[in-house]
């Protein structure tokens, strides 16, 4: 799973359904903005947002499950699904095609608001 790749693939395919602007953890567009909790220091950077006329649609690329991490991941999930709908938008989450099952169970489990895609 190469996140560059896909990366430029959700680029190619934001630009084509008319987003006005696109930022992404990339070398050749500008980065998006951490997103936090209200009173919290710590903050979370989905890795492309695609900016509409009348949405925003946050994309997050995870490649493995480690549960050491688990109340984290889950903590941005939630963080950029609700800034999604805020903003009238989506948020995707881009997972392994193999173990695509074991995210489908966790969001189920927390009832978190995302569209799951395998790559």
């Amino acid at each position: 799973m190469n996140k560059t790749t896909i990366i430029d693939s959700i680029i190619s395919k934001a630009k084509d359904k008319g987003a006005e602007r696109i930022a992404a953890k990339t070398k050749n567009t500008e980065k998006p903005e951490g997103l936090g909790y209200k009173g919290s220091r710590i903050s979370f950077t989905p890795d492309v947002v695609a900016y509409y006329p009348n949405r925003r649609d946050l994309f997050s690329i995870e490649d493995k499950l480690v549960k050491s991490k688990l109340p984290e991941t889950i903590s941005r999930w939630i963080l950029f699904s609700l800034e999604a709908r805020k903003r009238k938008g989506k948020f995707y989450l881009m997972v392994p095609e193999k173990i695509e099952s074991k995210f489908a169970e966790i969001i189920d489990e927390k009832q978190i608001n995302v569209e799951l895609r395998s790559v």
